[in-house]
């Protein structure tokens, strides 16, 4: 491929990518998972008004039968412009309205604070690299030569840049890792001020770190390099720090945080405020 013609392959690439964004929510997803809409009620009303009051324009808000694969709990946005809002139903069924709320809230953030954005365009700037580097290895035989190959070509290029990619960006890894813990922090603290605060999302961290089987201690190294969130225990004492909330609770030690985590009573009415109380006494240090 001569000249600038790579640039046209990513600009093709960009825009299959964008296009299956677009295309994934009403089409893709439904293959894999049965999706409808939230029922009318109080959790509903709460957040279609969070959305509203953080201007977060929305296709409509959706339940996914996610338990049908696994216990784990999440919510997410998909597609493009203005994305659905899906919350798993495992979500639904554990959490209270509030925390329910406040998850939203730190999604919602991650949007507001163009988090998302960000994102797509770093994905999108490295597959613009990873061309421009293919483009430039693909004249050069002794690349080819030393992978076996008779002469330089396309395919073997993208293969080999695709392969051994990961070996260049190793370095790199704890940068984009911190960048997505601090992304965490701050839609923490977006929930806190338009997600009803900090305790009703303090509660709801417990409950997700719980349900998703979440290591409340790495090894700092694996933390360094993999880790896209911070720990439980990290997000606890951040929003302590910011609001003074938990009752006092003062870096939780990682057994009582387990214990909270897995021990929160979820036998309640469903959809109540008093759905599923963590006694903060659980996380405070023994």
């Amino acid at each position: 491929m001569a000249g600038r013609e790579w640039l046209w392959v990513w600009g093709f690439l960009s825009a299959v990518q964008l296009f299956l964004l677009w295309l994934y929510p009403s089409v893709l997803a439904p293959i894999f998972n049965r999706f409808s809409p939230l029922p009318d009620g109080p959790l509903r009303d709460r957040l279609l008004a969070v959305a509203r009051d953080a201007g977060f324009r929305t296709r409509g808000l959706f339940v996914m039968d996610a338990s049908r694969r696994s216990g784990h709990s999440n919510a997410y946005f998909a597609g493009l412009v203005r994305p659905r809002i899906v919350l798993f139903d495992t979500l639904v069924s554990t959490m209270t309205v509030d925390e329910a709320a406040a998850v939203l809230a730190h999604e919602v953030g991650h949007y507001r604070l163009r988090h998302v954005a960000r994102r797509l365009a770093t994905g999108l700037c490295a597959s613009l690299a990873g061309l421009g580097i293919a483009s430039l290895l693909v004249r050069w035989p002794p690349f080819f030569q030393a992978f076996g190959f008779e002469a330089p070509s396309w395919g073997p290029a993208v293969a080999l840049v695709s392969l051994a990619g990961g070996a260049f960006t190793f370095p790199v890894k704890p940068l984009a890792s911190l960048i997505s813990r601090r992304h965490e922090f701050a839609a923490d603290r977006y929930a806190v001020a338009h997600g009803g605060g900090a305790d009703a999302l303090g509660r709801a961290l417990v409950k997700l770190h719980g349900e998703n089987l979440s290591s409340l201690d790495p090894h700092p190294w694996f933390r360094a390099w993999y880790a896209s969130h911070p720990t439980l225990l990290e997000r606890l004492a951040a929003l302590e720090r910011l609001t003074g909330a938990f009752g006092g609770v003062s870096s939780p030690r990682p057994a009582a945080a387990r214990s909270a985590a897995t021990q929160t009573d979820a036998t309640a009415e469903t959809g109540s405020s008093e759905r599923c109380t963590v006694p903060w006494s659980r996380v405070k240090p023994g």
